[in-house]
């Protein structure tokens, strides 16, 4: 028995997977989209009046969206969505989940304010953002702290996601 990993397309199933893939993929203008979505959430939670300006607050996509695998919702009503984290600084030893998902919350209560976009019921670990039905996506906020640096290093070092 051969490699199973080695085999040939025929000219029929390359068409058919390049036309799987275009149905699947997310678009251009939906990546767009969701890339200045969380920008703008970033530059949000860092001006001068935020409350968590002296935490430095660092906001970055994770999941498929990060790993480039993010793909369409299997519905036409369904959303994308785009997972973000909002790393602040502070300490474990102190700066309890609750407190940090409520400081966060606060910011992100603000943003969507400002910018006229539904908050969803808070979920027990983050903060959801609905945006207009136009643009299809909604964006998972996860309130978070730095690991410690070896742990970082470790994990680099394994080639695993931090």
């Amino acid at each position: 028995m051969g490699d199973p990993l080695n085999f040939l397309f025929t000219p029929f199933s390359s068409i058919f997977l390049e036309k799987l893939l275009e149905q699947i993929e997310v678009t251009q203008t939906q990546y767009d989209q969701a890339q200045r979505a969380y920008k703008s959430l970033g530059n949000w939670l860092d001006r001068d009046k935020s409350t968590l300006r002296l935490r430095s607050p660092s906001v970055y996509v994770q999941g498929s969206f990060r790993l480039g695998t993010a793909i369409k919702p299997s519905s036409a009503n369904g959303d994308l969505d785009i997972d973000v984290v909002c790393e602040i600084l502070g300490r474990k030893s102190s700066d309890t989940q609750k407190l940090i998902k409520d400081i966060v919350g606060v910011e992100v209560k603000s943003y969507a304010d400002a910018h006229n976009i539904k908050l969803d019921v808070p979920g027990k670990r983050c903060w959801t953002l609905l945006y207009a039905d136009g643009s299809k996506f909604h964006m998972d906020v996860l309130p978070a702290l730095p690991d410690a640096e070896g742990r970082r290093l470790l994990l680099e070092q394994h080639q695993l996601d931090t």
